[in-house]
């Protein structure tokens, strides 16, 4: 069975606990047309990223805080949000470099930023980050992909097939909460993966996180601290909730 056969299964699964809460193995058995074990796997799977949570003759829903659309995040905590960017801005070196953006508002607010340069190229399949660089004079590329309205990114097969090939020098991303998770995370499974793909794929990984992140969980956990560089914050952040992460990744306050 094809990579892509399966991930799309895993994503009906994800959808159909969002709407059920709870889905039994004998009706997905039934529905995917595939094995017991086939389903037990895609559990096991969903379940390392806290997606759900294994039940007898079954898997419920592992419920998370929901993530309201890209588009009405923009005015939210803009003075701790333009004090991250302005210090992830600081990591950008004179020299031409190779940048990938995720999607995201505050990654969007670095995106405007990013016009004070002329000789990089930057990679994203974020629309907002796009609409912010149309001007510019650096070199712009977008990975294409199907386009989804609440991250206002593209994403899919098309977009990590594009990533694949490409080498990033440095990438900002962003996160929808980190409550009680052991990474970064994301609300929605593609998005995830395409996460995953900009990490693998760049020298130097920097997480753009206002503070109430902090007090959020999210529905997939896509990146380990372990893969990320730096954790850029604001002033407002739980210094206890600081000070654990700090433990496994480095933290900075702007």
């Amino acid at each position: 069975m094809k990579a892509s056969e399966i991930q799309e299964r895993r994503e009906k699964i994800s959808h159909l606990l969002k709407v059920n809460n709870k889905v039994r193995v004998s009706d997905l058995v039934q529905t995917f047309q595939v094995s017991d074990e086939t389903i037990r796997k895609d559990f096991e799977f969903l379940e390392k990223q806290g997606i759900l949570k294994k039940v007898y003759g079954g898997a419920e829903l592992n419920k998370t805080d929901g993530v309201e659309p890209v588009s009405q995040r923009t005015t939210s905590y803009h003075s701790e949000k333009m004090a991250i960017v302005t210090k992830a801005f600081e990591f950008i070196p004179e020299e031409k470099c190779i940048i990938s953006l995720d999607q995201g508002s505050t990654v969007a607010m670095l995106a405007r930023l990013l016009n004070k340069h002329r000789n990089k190229t930057i990679i994203t399949g974020s629309l907002m980050s796009i609409l912010e660089l149309v001007e510019s004079e650096n070199k712009l590329y977008c990975t294409g992909g199907i386009f989804s309205k609440e991250d206002m990114s593209f994403q899919g097969n098309i977009a990590s097939d594009t990533l694949r090939d490409i080498r990033a020098d440095i990438c900002f991303l962003g996160s929808s909460g980190i409550l009680d998770r052991k990474g970064m995370c994301s609300s929605s499974f593609a998005d995830a993966e395409l996460k995953r793909e900009l990490v693998n794929k760049s020298n130097k990984n920097i997480v753009l996180l206002d503070h109430s992140k902090f007090y959020k969980s999210s529905f997939v956990e896509a990146v380990k601290w372990e893969s990320i560089d730096y954790v850029i914050t604001d002033k407002e952040a739980p210094k206890d909730l600081v000070e654990k992460l700090s433990q496994v990744v480095k933290v900075i306050i702007a």
